[in-house]
C-alpha cells in the first residue's frame, strides 16, 4: 500500500484573551492511504496566530509544478487569508497569494524545494511579517510587479549584508502551451512565456542561479527524484526562487529576463510577474533628468529606481513645507513623471511609499 501525505490547517481562535483579533493555526501532516484516510499517526508541523480572517477551516495540497517541477504549496479555500494578504500589501495578482505561500515556507531537509515537501510547510506568520515589511520599508520594496517584454531585461540593484540571507521569488501565471494528446509520459517543457532570474554580484564574477530539481521523467528513478536540489537556468516551471545563504557584504543585480518561448510552442507574449525578496535593500531612486515645456507651466521629471517599487513625489520651492505631488510607481528601472510647475523655482524629491 503506497501512503501519501496529508496536509490540513486547522484555524481556531487563541485562548490567549490578548490576541482576540488573531488566529491560531495548526498545520498537521497525516500518512493515509488516501487523502480521506486519517487513521494513521500524525505530527504537527507549524503552530501559530495571524490576523483573524472569516474562515474556518482549510486544507493545504501539494501541487505538482509544470511538467515535473516541484510540489508547491497552495490553497484550494484559503481565500479570506489570501485576500487580506493582497489587500494589505495593496496588490492584487492571483499568482502572488501562491508566491507568499512559498517565499515564506519554512524550508526543510536539504536546502531547496524537493519531491516530498515541495518548498517547505505554510509558515503563516512570517507570511504576515513579509506583508508588514514591505510596508515599513516602502509599498514594492520587497512585493513587486512588473511587466516583461519579449527579449526585455530587467535588472536593478540591491545591498546585501553578509550574515543575512538572501531570498528572490519569481512567479508568473504562464498562459495555456500545448495539450497533451497522449496517456505516455511527455518530457518536453510547456512553458509559452519563459522567464529566468539570476542575482550577480557587482565588481566580481559570482552569479547566483535559482534551484532546479531533476524530474527525471523519463526513467522515474527514485535516486533522481530524491536528490538535494541544486541550481541552474529553469526552462521548466513558471517559479523561480534564488537563494543565498551568506552573501558577501555588497552590491548585487537581479536580473530578470524573458527568455520567449520553448521549441514547439505558442508564440510567447509581454508578460506580467511578480517578485518576492527578503534579506535586502535596494538603492534609493535617482533623478537623471529634469526637461520643462517650452510654456514652463510642466516639466518631465525622469528618474531611475527598483521596478516595482511606489514613491510619494514631493515639491518644494523654500525647503521648509514640503508637498505631496504624487503617488509614483516605478514601471520599469527608468521611469518619468510629468508635474506643474507654479513656482519660480521647484525643488524635488522621492519617498518610499509607507
Amino acid at each position: 500500500m503506497t501512503f501519501r501525505p496529508y496536509f490540513s490547517v486547522q484555524v481556531g481562535r487563541g485562548e490567549d484573551p490578548n490576541l482576540s483579533a488573531f488566529l491560531k493555526v495548526t498545520i498537521r501532516q497525516y500518512s493515509g492511504a488516501n487523502n480521506s484516510t486519517l487513521q494513521h499517526d500524525s505530527k504537527a508541523l507549524f503552530e501559530g496566530t495571524y490576523p483573524r480572517v472569516a474562515c474556518k477551516s482549510v486544507r493545504l495540497h501539494r501541487v505538482r509544478g509544470r511538467r515535473g517541477g516541484p510540489k508547491h504549496v497552495r490553497f484550494s479555500s484559503l481565500t479570506p487569508f489570501g485576500d487580506w494578504v493582497l489587500g494589505k500589501s495593496g496588490h492584487s495578482r492571483t499568482e502572488l497569494c501562491q508566491e507568499f505561500w512559498i517565499h515564506t515556507a519554512d524550508d526543510v531537509g536539504a536546502p531547496g524545494p524537493d519531491y516530498q515537501t515541495g518548498y517547505g510547510p505554510f509558515n503563516a506568520v512570517a507570511c504576515v511579517a513579509h506583508v508588514e515589511r514591505d510596508q515599513q520599508h516602502g509599498r514594492g520594496t520587497h512585493i513587486k510587479e512588473f511587466q516583461v517584454g519579449v527579449g526585455q531585461t530587467v535588472a536593478y540593484e540591491v545591498t546585501l549584508t553578509n550574515g543575512v540571507p538572501f531570498r528572490a521569488t519569481l512567479t508568473w501565471s504562464d498562459p495555456a502551451g500545448i495539450g497533451q494528446t497522449t496517456t505516455e509520459a511527455d518530457t518536453t517543457p510547456r512553458l509559452v512565456n519563459n522567464l529566468d532570474i539570476r542575482v550577480e554580484r557587482v565588481g566580481a564574477t559570482n552569479v547566483y542561479y535559482p534551484w532546479i530539481l531533476n524530474p527525471d521523467l523519463t526513467n522515474k528513478t527514485e535516486a533522481a527524484r530524491s536528490a538535494a536540489a541544486t541550481t541552474g537556468v529553469d526552462n521548466r516551471n513558471n517559479v523561480e526562487q534564488v537563494f543565498i545563504a551568506n552573501p558577501p557584504s555588497g552590491r548585487y543585480r537581479v536580473v530578470l529576463t524573458h527568455s520567449g518561448g520553448l521549441p514547439g510552442g505558442p508564440s510567447p507574449s509581454a508578460q506580467w510577474g511578480s517578485l518576492l525578496t527578503t534579506g535586502d535593500t535596494p538603492l534609493p531612486p535617482v533623478f537623471t533628468a529634469i526637461e520643462a515645456s517650452p510654456s514652463g507651466t510642466n516639466a518631465l521629471l525622469t528618474f531611475t529606481a527598483d521596478p516595482g517599487a511606489y514613491f510619494h513625489l514631493l515639491s518644494t520651492s523654500d525647503f521648509v513645507t514640503w508637498q505631496t505631488n504624487a503617488t509614483v510607481k516605478a514601471e520599469g528601472v527608468t521611469n518619468s513623471v510629468l508635474v506643474s510647475v507654479t513656482q519660480p523655482y521647484e525643488f524635488y524629491r522621492l519617498r518610499r511609499q509607507q
